[in-house]
């Protein structure tokens, strides 16, 4: 396994994909900071380029750079068969299962490095225009409307460790795609297809009064993009003598904290037992 390790940090010191994805990566974080600093120049405040709505708008999996991390991993997965790197990985005498394990782990360091280089980056030109609040506005899946709309004082790192667990997910099941499929073609479009799905579509429909009914909380241990897609929020009539409006608060509660925990860990086992059983028995050509 120590060997598999190797071979990746070696590869990926010298893939080109990396460093181009890095690159485009850096730059759509300076493209968004102009972005936000336009539409804030509308409005004559600072609301979107803050450091704390860059860094949590920055880990959205189902847009912008989130869709660049699995489809690079993807090609950079599928590579390894076109050019032969897992035969020779079994020619040297790596056990299959040890060999997916690697492709898995080694993804997971591939997806995070990409995700944690853009978000500081966003986060620190953030905070350079517009400060850093951590209890401040944030743009937050399709509810996030309104100028109203803050982040409950612990709600920054219970964001975080929920996006890692959806990475995770994300990581597995692009790794398994790929060992199934061995080609971009359709891994691609896939992991695209299934992202948007999970991460826009689904969450925006379990907003439906009546959806949400049915429903129930199963959803939050059905779709790993659940609480990142449509964060829980706790709203408040507040009255003052000045002026009179609804404060919406974004919160993870321990509960939906503990669902996507689940969620995304179960996931991530599922695809990972299922793409190892396949890898054993399929042959390598």
């Amino acid at each position: 396994m120590i060997n598999l390790f190797r071979a990746f940090f070696f590869k990926l010191a010298r893939d080109i994909t990396f460093r181009v994805t890095l690159f485009i990566g850096l730059g759509m974080a300076f493209f968004m900071m102009f972005l936000y600093m336009m539409i804030d120049g509308i409005g004559g405040a600072h609301f979107l380029c803050t450091g704390n709505n860059m860094f949590v708008s920055s880990f959205n999996p189902s847009q912008n750079f989130g869709l660049a991390i699995p489809i690079n991993l993807v090609s950079f997965t599928v590579l390894e068969f076109t050019h032969g790197i897992i035969r020779n990985k079994i020619v040297a005498g790596n056990s299959k299962c040890k060999i997916y394990i690697s492709l898995f782990l080694t993804g997971l360091i591939f997806s995070l490095t990409l995700l944690f280089a853009y978000v500081g980056l966003s986060t620190l030109l953030g905070t350079i225009i517009g400060g850093f609040n951590a209890n401040g506005r944030a743009m937050l899946g399709v509810i996030a409307t309104d100028w109203s709309t803050v982040m409950s004082p612990d709600f920054i790192w219970r964001y975080v460790v929920a996006n890692i667990l959806v990475y995770i997910t994300v990581t597995s099941f692009a790794i398994f795609v790929s060992t199934l499929f061995r080609n971009v073609g359709p891994c691609i479009p896939l992991c695209i297809i299934v992202a948007m799905l999970l991460g826009a579509f689904f969450p925006m429909i379990s907003q439906i009064p009546d959806v949400a009914r049915k429903l129930g909380d199963s959803v939050l241990f059905l779709n790993p993009f659940q609480v990142i897609g449509n964060p829980e929020r706790i709203v408040e009539e507040i009255q003052t003598p000045e002026m009179y409006y609804w404060k919406s608060t974004f919160v993870v509660s321990d509960y939906h904290l503990l669902a996507t925990t689940i969620c995304n860990l179960g996931w991530s086992a599922i695809f990972t037992a299922l793409g190892t059983l396949i890898f054993v028995k399929r042959d390598v050509k």
